[in-house]
């Protein structure tokens, strides 16, 4: 048999017979799963073991299954124990008769989640998982229809070979699930039903999973997946399953960078090492509700000359390094009209979903430079708020109707504006182009995507594995910030707040320089960059 036919004819019976051992060989060979994601919905047989990766939208109902029945066979007069787990219909043969009253059933509890391809994956990213996964195509056996009767009090009847009743739950095609980020092509919106039995308090909205499970195709217009294993992943970047960089090689890997953000900025070093440092930050921790670690930036004083394109072609260069980001054009007509918060729709008892809700360290844009003089209405003033909550305190209101509910979310915001952004930030960096290459404008812009296509490939990989790297602090290194703390104190205005905004600087200086401890150099030159930064603000 081929390798990429090897899980084609394991159906849910004979996973429950052979759990252990089969659990053992997904897991081995995971990438030897066909992937739903890049396959042709109407390809999927019922009951076929697939792999779907997505983001988790929705939490749906539990529904109950039928973990043990009984049928009697009347040729045998044998009685016969089955399951219904990992399927949404009762099985049995012609000859073997099923009545739903029985006190000798047990009953069990699932989980119900609504997938959804990742949002605002880029494509490159599409691209990587189109050449690592196993598409699907049409089964090698003949499909087997499926009858879906309805669930009956007295014993079915049939000619056929086998009878089925349908358990399924499922919510139907009266129920939708916009797409947060659309998709330029209608068939990456994949959207799935994950069904889980076990480790169900695992997931949360918002989490990105890789779900190994059986097809279960329903009348409803959205693909089952009844999960026989699932992993959360901390990122969507499929260039980490290739060979990792190493980590002394990341000056290297900065200089490329910084070089080429440089051009992007045209000519202005300061903007482009910020934005690095942009580019890797994460939340690490919370101080009760205060996130640390983001590294929400602005770049403001956007030359009038070149507002039209500069915010676009910025967006235009971070989706080709990063895997998931999102582009929005800060317009009176978009905020005054568009979903940013997800809301609750109770006639549906779903998740209507806004543009804030995306998995951890998708990017989001925010071109200012797009906003003209209008009035913002009752939706654009929420807009607003729930932006700045998202930046400050990297949380979302989730719309309830009569109360709503704060999920935590890391959102690396960056906002790009004419004037000094309406919106919060962590840094703002007023931009100081050079003039030969603002005379040159957008030909610098498209100079720095055609240099970044030498190494794409490995900062892809810098950028991703630089966000996760862990960073120790010594007791020496804390000693000199003290000391520090206490002199700025003495010559300028320096609190607390300043303080936290030089230690995040620092950490990911030091990260970008692939050091695993922060040391004196990295927190010296934060001061120095903020100092600069600062400089820049009071000239304006």
């Amino acid at each position: 048999m081929k390798e990429k036919d090897m899980f084609a004819h394991v159906t849910p019976e004979v996973w429950v017979k052979n759990e252990k051992d089969l659990l053992k060989n997904v897991e081995s060979l995971w990438n030897m799963v066909p992937l739903v994601n890049i396959s042709d919905i109407n390809s999927l047989s019922d009951q076929r073991l697939v792999k779907f990766r997505g983001m988790v939208q929705d939490t749906l109902n539990v529904e109950y299954y039928l973990d043990q029945y009984e049928v009697y066979d009347k040729v045998t007069n044998e009685t016969k124990t089955k399951t219904t787990k990992f399927m949404d219909e009762i099985v049995y043969d012609v000859c073997e008769v099923f009545s739903l009253i029985n006190p000798d059933h047990v009953y069990a509890l699932r989980h119900v989640y609504v997938g959804i391809a990742i949002p605002g994956f880029n494509a490159w990213g599409r691209n990587i998982e189109r050449n690592l996964g196993l598409a699907i195509g049409p089964s090698p056996t003949a499909k087997r229809s499926i009858d879906h009767v309805e669930m009956s009090m007295d014993e079915a009847s049939s000619t056929s070979g086998s009878k089925k009743q349908c358990m399924s739950q499922a919510p139907t095609d009266q129920k939708t699930f916009p797409y947060p980020v659309p998709a330029e092509d209608p068939n990456l919106e994949k959207k799935c039903f994950l069904i889980l039995y076990e480790n169900t308090n695992a997931l949360k909205v918002t989490d990105l999973v890789e779900v190994v499970g059986f097809v279960s195709r329903t009348e409803g217009p959205i693909v089952r997946i009844h999960c026989v294993t699932f992993k959360k992943l901390d990122h969507c970047n499929l260039t980490t399953c290739y060979t990792p960089l190493v980590q002394n090689q990341y000056p290297s890997y900065k200089n490329d960078l910084h070089f080429v953000l440089t051009q992007l900025m045209l000519g202005d070093e300061l903007a482009a090492e910020y934005l690095i440092y942009h580019l890797i930050s994460r939340i690490y921790t919370r101080n009760d509700v205060f996130p640390i670690g983001k590294f929400c930036l602005n770049i403001s004083q956007v030359p009038p000359s070149i507002l039209n394109g500069f915010g676009k072609g910025v967006n235009d260069f971070i989706e080709l390094i990063v895997p998931a980001s999102k582009y929005v054009p800060m317009t009176i007509e978009n905020l005054n009209t568009l979903s940013f918060c997800t809301n609750k729709d109770y006639e549906t008892d779903t998740l209507k979903t806004g543009i804030l809700q995306v998995a951890r360290n998708t990017h989001i844009v925010l071109d200012e430079t797009k906003l003209e003089a209008g009035q913002l209405n009752e939706s654009g003033i929420k807009a607003i708020n729930a932006l700045s909550n998202a930046i400050v305190l990297q949380s979302i209101a989730y719309d309830c109707l009569n109360y709503s509910v704060n999920m935590d979310c890391d959102i690396p915001f960056l906002t790009i504006s004419e004037g000094k952004s309406l919106l919060p930030s962590d840094h703002r960096v007023c931009l100081q182009p050079d003039q030969t290459c603002l005379s040159v404008y957008p030909d610098s812009q498209e100079a720095a995507k055609r240099i970044l296509q030498n190494f794409v490939y490995d900062l892809r990989l810098y950028l991703t594995q630089a966000r996760h790297q862990e960073l120790q602090f010594s007791d020496d290194i804390m000693e000199v910030i003290q000391n520090d703390f206490v002199r700025l104190r003495q010559t300028r205005s320096f609190v607390a707040d300043d303080l936290h905004r030089l230690l995040v600087l620092s950490r990911l200086i030091a990260i970008s320089d692939g050091k695993s401890t922060l040391d004196v150099d990295s927190w010296r030159k934060a001061c120095k960059l903020d100092k600069e930064r600062a400089s820049r603000i009071e000239s304006v």
